[in-house]
């Protein structure tokens, strides 16, 4: 009975701040919203009284103009009866008036206006200059934008965490008590998962998009620990380690999927989250690279699908450092020798995965590149060197030669996609082509011994440096210089 009376006041401690911070916030937007609708019906009230001032006052001058003795087209006013006639006498009998109109463009060629001079009417005060307004409405506007923000967004979010963290404190209070069986919490966490991202979708149809994409990623996140607790946390795993990381990578896709419906970078950066903690999350410790890697090549897939039709730099550039961080984290706990040729070909992989993802948006909407963009493409490049040193060193040195050939070629080939896609683009495709000079260059003392580095150079030199000239590209003239200097160094 104790338990049961526990359970429901915990249920009622749960749904009370649920329901009232609901409530609050529907009712906060409510009003920001009536706020917002009585600005802008002020401002057109205000703009309609300017638009009247300014045509009172930048109206066209009336000039006094008198009416010249025009004779009237219609009937002759000699045949009128003259005014001191006596009034006993019998009016003449009245013509027949004939109701011809004559032309306008008659009218305005036989009788021209007469402007009569006259003294000059008074000026009108000029208006007053409206030069401080501008700065005050735009102060009043960003103090508005940073209400909403907080109104809209930022309460949105605090909001998800407090429940978040109300729901897990109850949830495990409960379990620690045994009220609950582990089949029964990870069936009702779950449905939990299930019933905020319902909740989210809803807000975001009713036009809450800040409130219900905060709850679609608050259920996300329930999901993720869900499964996480379901495999890992209990004595006998409610799920296996199998079905935990197919259930993940669902739940992976699924917030990817969502958030590009609802077009929310929230939504995909916590699926996104989710999905590289999910190795570390139901990791046993074994050496599972393929696995490993497999999964980390599904979900950079599913990151490339969503560039494709969003540009968020931001959930890309967390997608490549989460997969270079696992594969450093796997190589330095895991890697030896006999693992070589599959590390290498899983490294090319995520090179080649990465040579795509950062452009690809922009390639495909013809937009020009960002900084961020050939900041990755640095560092993917850095990255893969870095490890394929790490690993051919010691016994396959000659090899990397060919490895920074493929490089090279690489990059060149991403320097001619971006001259067709953007042509305009002239900083992108320089740096695609001085990448792929660098390892042009590396390539030589990497394949040649002795006096041929030093000749390769002295001929790659003046190409570099034509080059430079020929695009404008100041970096690209200095490394020919380096180069040339580096040539003639060799010779003492």
């Amino acid at each position: 009975m104790e338990i049961a009376i526990l359970l429901i006041l915990g249920i009622i401690i749960i749904l009370l701040p649920l329901i009232g911070g609901l409530m609050g916030i529907s009712a906060l937007m409510r009003v920001k919203a009536l706020q917002s609708s009585i600005t802008r019906l002020q401002k057109e009230l205000m703009g309609l009284h300017r638009r009247l001032g300014d045509h009172s006052v930048n109206g066209p001058a009336v000039t006094k103009t008198s009416r010249p003795p025009v004779t009237d087209p219609i009937t002759d006013l000699s045949a009128q009866p003259e005014p001191n006639k006596p009034a006993e006498q019998t009016p003449a009998a009245q013509p027949v008036v004939n109701y011809e109109l004559t032309p306008l463009e008659e009218l305005r060629l036989t009788v021209p206006p007469v402007t009569v001079e006259g003294p000059a009417p008074p000026p009108l005060p000029s208006p007053a200059s409206p030069k401080a307004a501008p700065e005050k409405s735009t102060e009043k506007g960003a103090l508005e934008l940073l209400e909403a923000k907080i109104g809209r967004q930022w309460i949105a979010w605090v909001g998800a965490v407090v429940l978040f963290f109300s729901a897990a404190f109850f949830l495990k209070h409960a379990f620690d008590n045994s009220w609950i069986g582990p089949t029964g919490q990870v069936i009702l966490c779950s449905l939990a998962g299930l019933a905020v991202l319902f909740c989210g979708s809803h807000f975001i149809r009713k036009g809450w998009r800040s409130l219900g994409q905060s709850l679609m990623g608050l259920g996300l996140a329930i999901l993720y620990a869900t499964l996480f607790a379901a495999f890992s946390v209990y004595d006998e795993p409610v799920i296996s380690q199998t079905t935990a990381f197919a259930l993940m990578v669902g739940v992976t896709f699924v917030g990817m999927a969502l958030a590009v419906w609802q077009e929310a970078i929230t939504i995909a950066f916590l699926a996104v989250l989710g999905g590289v903690l999910t190795p570390v999350l139901i990791s046993t410790g074994q050496n599972s690279r393929d696995v490993l890697f497999a999964y980390l090549l599904l979900l950079n897939l599913g990151v490339v699908g969503v560039a494709f039709f969003r540009g968020w730099r931001l959930l890309n550039t967390l997608a490549m450092a989460g997969s270079f961080i696992l594969y450093a984290g796997w190589h330095f706990k895991f890697y030896d020798s006999p693992a070589m040729v599959p590390a290498a070909l899983w490294l090319g992989v995520f090179f080649l995965v990465y040579l795509i993802l950062p452009y690809l948006h922009n390639l495909v909407h013809k937009q020009n590149l960002k900084i961020e963009q050939y900041l990755m493409a640095l560092a993917n490049i850095t990255f893969t060197s870095a490890f394929i040193w790490h690993m051919m060193q010691d016994s396959h040195r000659f090899t990397m030669g060919y490895i920074s050939l493929a490089l090279a070629g690489a990059y060149l080939i991403t320097g001619l996609v971006i001259r067709r896609r953007l042509p305009k683009d002239v900083a992108a495709l320089c740096g695609a082509i001085a990448l792929s000079v660098v390892f042009l260059t590396l390539a030589v003392p990497l394949r040649l011994r002795g006096h041929g580095i030093m000749l390769t150079w002295v001929v790659e030199a003046p190409v570099l440096a034509y080059l430079g000239y020929r695009f404008r590209y100041l970096p690209l003239r200095i490394f020919a210089g380096v180069v040339l200097v580096v040539a003639v160094g060799r010779l003492f």
